[in-house]
């Protein structure tokens, strides 16, 4: 009986913690504002920015990185392919 009654008694502690915690997680997944963040400082070597389709429209990048282009759909070459010619 005495077992019963500490399984019991953690069960309230058990049940007293998790649910705040729960609703915590759910009303954060409703928030709006996660969309637009804010930082100080970001460090990457390329970043692609893409129309809703998936279409790229332009790319920031180091060197080593850099996109050849493209003008009405064609590529353009990359300086690395002209100083190979």
């Amino acid at each position: 009986m005495e077992k019963l009654t500490r399984e019991v008694c953690f069960l309230k502690i058990y049940t007293l913690i998790l649910s705040p915690l729960l609703l915590v997680f759910l009303f954060m997944g409703f928030r709006s504002d996660f969309g637009k963040q804010r930082f100080e400082e970001i460090v990457v070597e390329r970043i692609n920015v893409v129309e809703k389709d998936g279409t790229l429209k332009m790319v920031i990048s180091n060197g080593e990185r850099q996109h050849s282009g493209l003008v009405e759909g064609k590529m353009l070459p990359t300086r690395k392919s002209q100083t190979k010619n």
